[in-house]
Order: structure tokens, then sequence, then C-alpha cells
């Protein structure tokens, strides 16, 4: 999900493309291009104002799902860049990384978007849906950080990987191969794997004469019957939910070094963050700290009585202000 946090660049500008190197200059980004298999992959690293060439570890956020470009100009000129909360307090220690969706352009308009700021063009969204993989996203991404660490401005002391939904899972996936990581967040994300989560939410929509979820298990079931199809046309590929339904129980198990889970205590995912507290709490597992806000859904809105999403209190901001706390602590 795109971010919400508005950063004030009034750029008044008649092209996008005109303008980047000012444009990244009052965003205070700094913008690297790599190529990785053929495929080119946009990187922006955020900082403290005036501290863009400072030495400062990095910290990788990867976004949830959507083809969603990284930076997209509203109709009035504001600019919103990839990160749904405030960045003040987490670039007060730390460069902050985000990486382009495959295909997905860098900069776009609202204009040329749909109302959930993903792509419209049919043609960019099917190259979009062949490399929406976990283990392209993670290979990839391991890539642009090994590039990134070669930087003068970029410190080895500390490497926090933080995900948030799809990207819990793609992080929870990075560690595997990448010794380097220091501290990792995982953020909303179902360690038993999406179709556990999309069978949860089928629960609650069903009644006494229809099981909607019935028909997810039967979808599972096409589903590993032919892990590895292709198929774009019906959206996510049997082989993306396959991949990202793998539980991550025991990346997060076997990777000693600290670990923070956030999560709202009424997401879908919620039951299965506690059954995983409860089962790492027996086998004596302790590098895991746990934060959960209470009556906040997947992105961390409440809900109100009714049990409806209110969009009244936006609480990604002190989700990332802890974020930042427990990362001090677990210096």
């Amino acid at each position: 999900m795109l971010a919400k946090t508005i950063l004030f660049a009034l750029l008044l500008i008649q092209t996008i493309s005109v303008s980047q190197t000012e444009l990244f200059s009052k965003l205070s980004v700094n913008y690297f291009q790599f190529n990785y298999n053929n495929t080119k992959v946009d990187v922006l690293i955020k900082s403290k104002k005036g501290e863009e060439n400072i030495k400062k570890p990095l910290l990788l956020f990867c976004q949830g799902s959507m083809p969603v470009p990284l930076i997209v100009k509203d109709s009035t000129n504001h600019f919103l860049i990839g990160f749904p909360f405030n960045t003040d307090s987490l670039t007060k220690k730390f460069h902050l990384v985000i990486i382009s969706k495959p295909k997905v352009p860098l900069v776009e308009s609202t204009r040329k978007l749909n109302s959930d700021f993903t792509i419209q063009d049919t043609s960019l969204r099917k190259d979009y849906l062949k490399l929406n993989l976990l283990s392209y996203y993670s290979q990839r991404n391991n890539f642009v950080i090994k590039e990134l660490l070669k930087k003068n401005f970029v410190s080895s002391k500390m490497l926090v990987l933080a995900g948030h939904s799809e990207g819990s899972t793609v992080v929870a996936e990075m560690i595997k191969s990448n010794p380097l990581v220091t501290h990792l967040i995982y953020s909303g994300g179902n360690p038993y794997g999406r179709i556990v989560s999309i069978v949860n939410k089928a629960r609650t929509q069903e009644n006494d004469s229809i099981s909607i979820a019935e028909e997810e298990f039967r979808y599972w079931e096409d589903i590993v019957n032919y892990p590895n199809d292709t198929d774009i046309n019906n959206g996510d590929t049997y082989k993306t939910t396959f991949q990202f339904s793998q539980p991550q129980l025991q990346n997060l198990k076997n990777f000693k070094k600290p670990i923070l889970i956030t999560y709202g205590s009424k997401d879908f995912s919620a039951p299965y963050i506690d059954l995983m507290r409860v089962e790492f709490a027996r086998l004596k597992i302790k590098h895991l700290n746990y934060l959960c806000y209470l009556n906040t859904e997947h992105n961390f809105f409440p809900l109100n009585k009714c049990g409806e999403v209110s969009h009244s209190a936006f609480n990604w901001d002190k989700v990332a202000t802890d974020w930042y706390n427990w990362l001090i602590k677990h210096k």
C-alpha cells in the first residue's frame, strides 16, 4: 500500500522527468539505478535533510503488494514517496532505502494511476506480474544491498531490514542468504503464509449457508498441483501465491539476531502471530520482540464500534517511532 505521508515539496514543473534532479534534492533522497537480470531497478535513499552524504547505516523498507510507483505526484503538485510513515525519526540514525516494483515507473502523476495509486498501463501490469515473485524480490534486494554497501555514505555497522505485509515475507526470506543483516522488523505479516490469511478473511465473510473459504481451499489445491504456473490472466500467478504462502517460521526461528514483530490485533494475520508467540515461548526462543497495536487492522487503523475501519487515527507514525526506539535500545 502506498505511503499516506505527504512530503511537502511544492514543485511547479511542467513535467516530472525534466526536473528529476531538483525533485530528488527537495525530497532529500539519493537516486540510484541498477541492472539486475536485465531488469531496471530504481532505488531511493531517504535521508535527513542536509545529511544525505553523512555516513550512516541502511534501513531497507520493503513495501506491501501492488504495482505502485515510488514517487507519486498529486493534483496539487505535491509529491508522495512510498513510505507509509513520517521518516523524521528513523532518518536521525539511518539512511532509508526503498526499491521499485518491477516494471513500474519511478515517478508518476495520479491522473495516470488508479484510485489506489497502482499503474493503469495494462502492458506494464503484465510485465510486473511476471516478476512479482518472492524469489525475485529477495534475491534482487540482496543484490541492491550489496551494491549500496560500497557507497561512501553507507556504514556497515548495522543493516536493518523492515518489511510490512508482503514486504515482511520478503525480508524474512532475505535473511536466509544475507549474513550482514543485524536487525529484522517483521510488520503485518503472517508467519504461516499468505494463503492462511486469505482463508481467514474468507471465514469472516461467510454465513450459515455460504462457505467462501471452501473456494479458497480449492484454489490452494490447484496452486499446489501447479506451483510453477505463471499464467497472469487472473492477476497474481500460482507461482506468486505459492511462494508467498510458504511459512516463514523457520527463518524467524533461525535468525538469532534481534527481531521486532509489529501487528494490529484485528489484522487477519493476528491469530497466527499470536500462535507463533505461544509456540516460540514454549520453545524458549527469546530473540523476538513483539508490539501489538490494540483494536487496529492491517495498516494500524482503528476499528469503530461496528467493526469498520476508521481512518480518523493514523498510527503509522507511532509505529515508525516505536521501530526507532527499539533499534536504539537493541544497538
